[in-house]
């Protein structure tokens, strides 16, 4: 079994501390093959095996470990449910502080259209005021859980409590009205317990009110045919016993307190031990006239209970300080681990940019947010060291300078003489870090843009530091500050840590470049061998030569216009050489054949050019071959023409199963489908691009690109999108994005439902592609474990029952919602299709959220046919999304007589033909909608109904009652 199976055959099992080592084996299994969602789920299974086992320690060291290292904004289902077992720790612990803490993180997540888990989120705060003594704020906890209609069972809980408190207050008007509210409730539902919690309350108030005896009645009536009692009932008996030795009633309480001695013996709890032999004592005193053994005996066992009490508490404090130490020591922790990830994003945010300018703007703006200064220079020497084109770039007499101010960046070339009594000149001599406080020490040392010293313009703080590459200097950076010390060691070492970083990533952006360069030179030129090597500048039409060209055309210049080159082309074959425009304006290879004239003598030769893109995907110049064509015979263009095939589907999971050790990048483009010509296009750009065409679906196709380059799949994806009109394109880098090989082609189709023309994979992305399978996981398991709970809401029109608005609930999806939006179109159609088979066994009217894709399916599969058409009249389908195939799926339904209703967000698409036909009969306005719209009155003009879920009393309206949520029943239970 694969992890997945594993964790939910370990899920249904009641696992004990003996199961331990399997569960910590199957999360080392989940941590090898860095599947992190099960690794943390399987966490969770530890951490509940320990709080069953009673060992809070040992689960509280395992869940803050967790709390720490979980990505919260991935995993929220596993962050909150996480959050769920420490405030349940906490409380057990009894360090109620931090069961706070961890309960106000918890409300930062809560849906608050979920009325169930905010109503526990209020209870579950009452519990923790109340244990903290915040009586008030407990109180005023579960007030808000009946301002947010609890269910019967809930709100007869919140009922109970409150008068508890009020009682507990000495509140006897308040005490009195709730206590009535609980019993009437109580009693409705038929709830036992519940009913004897009132009396001990009613018992309770009649002592306030000093109608003692009325309240020995009641705690008679309690025990009565009770023989053993649990701590609850405990509890009752203590305030019994008190109650009798007040009213002096001595020999009752000494029988009553034999009767349950056994009880008190057996409990765990010191407290409530220890009232009931406080008690017990005191009736014994009261009836033994001198001091017996028995009064003796008492007096040792209270004293023995108070120690282990005084021990117990020492014990629950010195654990509450150390969890809270541990807790705070991670804290900080995670405070310095979030403030190092934070530079470290601030500089990488910045390597995304296409340019040195960019990045340094990018990079200023995010570190302006941590580190408050007013004002950020760069100076840059000399990027000519890094360059490794041949001579494609003049040598600089001049420092370029960019000037971080108020979100602008200003670019200037100053020269070198300007240096001089500047900041840099400190900088360049001293080769470290400058930090000056202005207030302090009176240097008169220079700005480098305007010329001024820092003192006249103000400036109080001041931080420099050089940029070292191989220990030389090539730039540096200075931060200035009017008014916020940036001179503060929290910001000392911010900067340091992000200039070290940015340091880096200027190699990167200036050497890097460089090196990717030469690796393109070596592989063009390697490809054969050659009479020489030439550079191609697209803009300025040059040619750069190297040293074995220059050899081979007996020219000394290193470089020469395209017009001077074209002097030694034949003639006839100059019209041939400038053809290659096309190719070089599209960014791809070319290869030409063409003369040339040297002392007299003709060359046949073949010129080979293959593109070099730039960061921003534009083509920056073009790395060219020359070899001579020995014969007479020439290189037929067709021969050496790549011819796409087009392939399936299936094809293209079996070739990406063969490219798992490559680097390659997926391409998927979808055209429009309403232009039929799109596709003629399309093929013929991919020609000479790649060997294959894969159609994947309707107007979907997919191209593999063996290269690891981003900046040419850049190319490739804006110039399709340039040359394609209606298309999208979406790329996943393998394994750059993503290295899980079997996932690429649906990644990259979900990537195509972006509002972009083209997206690249992104984090965004990933998280709703991990929670769609999160989603269909819950789903399918609900499904295998025939654990969907069906909802229904009631539609009435003119107070007649007209049927049943479907909803659902399932275990971990919070929002139903997510069921129609995050599945696949496979497990959509397996869900929908076990919701209607669930419909069919009752026998109600429903109207049904469905998908196109499951009626597409029912069509395909003669689902519904002429044999079975009589019981899916009882079901409408609601259908909520708009296809070019949606006339043809409604044709489909109505053939069987199918009642067909459209949401009120696709109205408005379809044709005029289709929504005033008799197919549909309805409009779906399930959301806050002006009902009497003209869009409304025009679609009631035609007598269509509109469901709705606003209240509108009139004959042509069917509408819920307005109290979904509230009267929301399982689907099972009879009218």
């Amino acid at each position: 079994m694969d992890v997945k199976e594993t964790y939910y055959s370990l899920v249904t099992r009641n696992l004990t501390i003996n199961d331990i080592d399997l569960v910590i084996g199957l999360k080392s299994e989940c941590k090898a093959e860095n599947n992190y969602e099960y690794f943390y789920l399987t966490n969770l299974l530890i951490i509940d095996i320990y709080i069953n086992a009673n060992l809070y320690t040992d689960a509280l060291n395992i869940a803050y470990k967790n709390f720490d290292d979980l990505d919260k904004s991935l995993y929220t289902n596993i962050y909150v449910s996480l959050l769920e077992r420490l405030i349940y720790i906490c409380i057990q612990k009894k360090n109620f502080l931090s069961a706070c803490r961890y309960a106000n993180e918890k409300r930062l997540y809560l849906d608050i259209n979920d009325k169930n888990a905010v109503n526990r989120w209020y209870l579950e705060m009452a519990y923790i005021h109340d244990a903290l003594n915040e009586k008030t704020k407990a109180l005023s906890d579960l007030n808000a859980i009946l301002e947010n209609d609890p269910s019967s069972d809930l709100r007869l809980i919140v009922l109970n409590n409150i008068t508890k408190l009020y009682i507990d207050n000495k509140n006897i008007e308040y005490s009195k009205k709730y206590l009535n509210d609980s019993i009437e409730l109580a009693y409705k539902l038929n709830d036992m317990d519940s009913q004897t919690y009132c009396q001990y309350l009613n018992a309770k108030l009649y002592v306030l009110e000093g109608k003692n005896h009325y309240a020995c009645k009641l705690y008679y009536d309690i025990f009565r045919g009770q023989n053993l009692l649990n701590d609850e009932y405990l509890g009752y008996l203590n305030e019994f016993l008190t109650l009798l030795n007040e009213m002096k009633e001595y020999g009752d309480a000494k029988k009553l307190a034999n009767k349950y001695i056994d009880s008190a013996n057996k409990t765990e709890d010191l407290y409530l031990k220890k009232d009931f032999y406080k008690n017990y004592l005191q009736a014994i005193i009261f009836l033994v006239p001198s001091l017996s053994d028995e009064i003796k005996r008492n007096y040792l066992y209270i004293d023995k209970i108070e120690d282990e009490i005084r021990k117990t508490n020492e014990l629950i404090t010195l654990e509450s300080s150390e969890d809270d130490k541990i807790s705070q020591i991670n804290s900080k922790l995670k405070e310095t681990i979030d403030r190092l990830e934070k530079i470290t994003n601030i500089v990488n945010y910045a390597l995304i940019a296409k340019n040195e300018r960019e990045c340094l703007y990018d990079f200023s703006k995010n570190l302006e947010k941590e580190v408050n200064f007013n004002n950020a220079v760069f100076v840059v020497f000399n990027r000519a060291t890094f360059n490794a084109y041949p001579k494609f770039l003049d040598s600089y007499s001049k420092v370029s300078t960019f000037e971080y101010k108020k979100e602008r960046m200003y670019e200037r070339e100053i020269n070198y003489t300007d240096l001089n009594n500047t900041i840099i000149e400190m900088v360049v001599k001293g080769n470290k870090d400058i930090s000056i406080d202005f207030s302090e020490t009176k240097v008169p040392v220079c700005d480098i843009i305007t010329g001024k010293s820092y003192l006249d313009l103000k400036v109080k703080y001041l931080y420099a530091t050089p940029f070292i590459y191989d220990n030389d200097l090539y730039a540096c950076a200075v931060y200035t500050s009017n008014n916020v010390d940036i001179t503060k060691q929290e910001s000392v070492v911010t900067l340091k840590i992000a200039n070290s970083l940015l340091e880096s990533k200027l190699v990167n952006l200036y050497y890097q470049e460089s090196l990717r360069t030469q690796k393109d030179i070596l592989e063009v030129a390697m490809d054969g061998l050659q009479e020489g090597l030439y550079y191609y500048d697209v803009k300025r039409k040059k040619i750069f030569l190297s040293e074995q060209m220059k050899k081979f055309l007996g020219v000394t210049r290193d470089e020469v216009s395209e017009a001077d080159y074209c002097q030694i082309i034949k003639q006839e074959d100059i019209k041939g050489f400038l053809s290659r425009d096309d190719e070089i304006s599209a960014g791809k290879k070319y290869m030409l054949e063409y003369s040339i004239t040297i002392n007299d003598e003709e060359i046949l030769l073949q010129d080979k050019g293959s593109p070099y893109f730039s960061k921003n995907g534009t083509v920056s110049f073009y790395i060219c071959t020359i070899n001579r064509i020995l014969s007479n015979e020439t290189v037929l263009k067709k021969e050496k023409m790549k011819y796409l095939s087009v392939l399936e589907r299936k094809d293209l999971d079996e070739y990406l199963l063969k490219k798992v050790d490559d680097s390659f990048a997926l391409l998927v483009i979808k055209l429009d489908e309403y232009d039929n010509n799109l596709f003629e296009i399309l093929y013929h750009y991919c020609l000479g691009i790649s060997n294959d065409l894969y159609y994947l679906n309707s107007n979907i196709y997919a191209l593999v690109i063996d290269s690891s380059d981003e900046r040419a799949i850049d190319h490739y994806a804006n110039d399709i999108i340039s040359k394609i009109s209606n298309c999208k394109v979406s790329v996943v880098m393998y394994p750059k994005m993503f290295n899980n090989i079997s996932q690429l082609i649906e990644l990259a189709l979900l990537s195509l439902n972006s509002k972009l023309r083209y997206q690249k994979l992104d984090d965004a992305i990933l998280s709703k592609y991990n929670q769609s399978k999160y989603i269909s996981n819950c789903i399918k398991k609900a499904i295998n474990d025939n654990e969907v709970e069906l909802l229904f809401g009631p539609l009435y029109c003119m107070e007649k029952l007209k049927g049943y608005y479907v909803d659902y609930n399932i275990k971990g999806i919070t929002n139903s919602n997510n069921i129609k939006t995050s599945l696949e179109k496979n497990d959509r159609v397996e869900f929908d299709t076990f919701v209607i088979e669930k419909l069919l066994e009752l026998n109600k009217y429903f109207y049904v959220d469905i998908s196109l894709d499951t009626i597409l399916w029912m069509k395909k599969n003669d689902y519904i046919n002429e044999r079975n058409m009589l019981k899916f009249r009882k079901i409408a389908f609601c259908i909520t999304k708009f296809s070019s195939q949606l006339d043809n799926i409604i044709d489909y339904l109505t053939k069987f007589e199918m009642k067909v209703f459209v949401s009120l967000s696709i109205a408005t698409d379809i044709s005029f033909k289709t929504l005033v036909s008799d197919a549909i009969k309805g409009v779906l306005v399930l959301d806050d909608y002006d009902l009497n719209s003209e869009f409304i009155k025009f679609i009631l003009d035609h007598n269509k109904l509109i469901i709705s879920d606003n209240y509108e009393n009139d004959n042509r309206y069917i509408f819920f009652d307005g109290k979904m949520y509230n009267d929301i029943k399982n689907i099972n239970e009879k009218d």
